[in-house]
């Protein structure tokens, strides 16, 4: 586990934009898992994506767990 805490702490050196950018493509490959379970989970647009977040904020900072909230809700919408 240390090990893990370890490399994970290397991706707070990024730039913000970085930071940012890795923590959209997280969200996206997300949103791409959520599509294709969508026949499996009808109900449940926020079960995949809410990880999706917590993950973002625990790699990065709070700011782009924040950041990645907000586009979160109307993907789903558009999905459902």
């Amino acid at each position: 586990m240390h090990r893990i805490i370890t490399r994970a702490a290397v991706l707070k050196t990024l730039t913000r934009f970085q930071q940012y950018t890795a923590a959209t493509a997280i969200v996206a490959l997300f949103v791409v898992v959520r599509a294709a379970l969508d026949r499996v989970l009808p109900g449940y647009p926020f079960l995949v994506l809410l990880p999706a977040v917590m993950l973002v904020a625990l790699l990065f900072e709070r700011g782009t767990g924040i950041f990645e909230v907000v586009p979160v809700p109307r993907t789903v919408l558009r999905l459902g």
